[in-house]
Order: C-alpha cells, then sequence, then structure tokens
C-alpha cells in the first residue's frame, strides 16, 4: 500500500518490516470517502489475517471533516479486528506544539479498546 502525498491529501505507506501502516500530511480531499476507500478495503484485508500485525501511525496535521469521519471509520474497523483477536493498534503522532490534533486523537481514540499510543514529536524533528 502506497499513495504518494497531493496538495490536499496526505501520504500513505506501508512498511512491511515494521508493519506499519503510515497516514502524513494534511487531508482535505474534495471526496475522502473516495480517497480512504482503497486503504480500508487493504486494511480490512491485512487485518483479517490473525497472525498478522499492523501498526496504523497516523501523523496528520489538518483533516477536514470528511476525513475526520473516514478516519473514525479506519479506527473503528481496526477496532473491531482487535476484539476478533488481530495484532492491531494506532499510534497518533503530533507536534508538541499542536494541540489540537492531539485532541482529534484523543477523541477518535477514547472511545475504542483498541491498543493505542500518543507520541509527541518535537518540532525540530521530521
Amino acid at each position: 500500500m502506497q499513495i504518494a502525498p497531493t496538495t490536499s491529501t496526505a501520504g500513505v505507506q506501508f512498511d512491511e518490516a515494521s508493519s506499519t501502516l503510515s497516514i502524513r500530511g494534511e487531508s482535505y480531499p474534495e471526496n475522502a470517502f473516495e480517497f480512504f476507500k482503497p486503504i480500508q478495503q487493504w486494511v480490512g484485508e491485512r487485518a483479517s489475517k490473525r497472525d498478522g500485525v499492523l501498526v496504523l501511525e497516523i501523523a496528520v496535521t489538518y483533516m477536514n471533516t470528511s476525513s475526520v469521519k473516514c478516519m473514525m471509520d479506519l479506527i473503528d474497523q481496526l477496532d473491531a479486528a482487535s476484539q476478533r483477536g488481530a495484532n492491531v493498534s494506532v499510534r497518533w503522532v503530533h507536534s508538541e506544539s499542536d494541540e489540537r490534533i492531539r485532541e482529534l486523537g484523543e477523541e477518535l481514540l477514547d472511545a475504542v479498546t483498541l491498543p493505542h499510543t500518543f507520541v509527541v514529536r518535537r518540532e525540530d524533528q521530521p
């Protein structure tokens, strides 16, 4: 799974070695549901394998309302897989000064039992 970033969409990249699917950047496409559909399908296939591991790393700096809804659907999808025994988790990455993104992550992850962590990225880190 690899999707190059554009001016309005986040970059998506899967690292096989760490079993990490990273979503990085800003997300405000005209049709977020269309953009996230292949990601949700790929995650569904990967998470359905009980012996597989998947870490979803979310490092967004901005999301519009429809992207937030799609991200919520993606997290709910992983939560359901986790409840079925899949080894999945979420790592929410935000800069130390971006309380808005931190709070968004807390809101999205508060309602799930899915294992998750918050990672604070210093301002001078990429």
